[in-house]
């Protein structure tokens, strides 16, 4: 597909459908990003692998996976925080531990849409 880029945001044009899809990454999103269509945001994974697999030949490769589906943007940004928090430690020592954890990241997020909105 064509693909246009401006700023944090890729557009990529989908020709046989004549929708669009915009890609919107930012490095507190990450591994996530999300992507756009007409009808939905699309949390997707980047996944980097290390190298060492015998058909890697030694070079990491990268892999996109797509989790989940959401029909408003507050909602994956809510998955996204949750999915962080997640994959931040493999172990939690009690749910307030994992709350505190998860109310961080989303504030994190939140704050960084409610001061680039303004």
């Amino acid at each position: 597909s064509p693909r246009h880029r401006s700023g944090d945001f890729d557009l990529y044009i989908n020709k046989n459908k004549n929708s669009y899809m915009t890609e919107i990454k930012d490095p507190l999103m990450e591994p996530y990003h999300l992507v756009k269509d007409d009808y939905c945001y699309a949390i997707v994974e980047t996944q980097i692998s290390d190298g060492k697999h015998h058909f890697s030949k030694g070079v990491p490769k990268s892999s996109e996976k797509k989790l989940s589906y959401f029909s408003s943007f507050a909602n994956a940004i809510e998955e996204i925080a949750e999915l962080k928090a997640l994959k931040k430690k493999n172990k939690y020592e009690s749910l307030r531990e994992y709350i505190t954890e998860w109310r961080n990241i989303k504030t994190e997020l939140k704050t960084l849409i409610e001061t680039s909105i303004l």
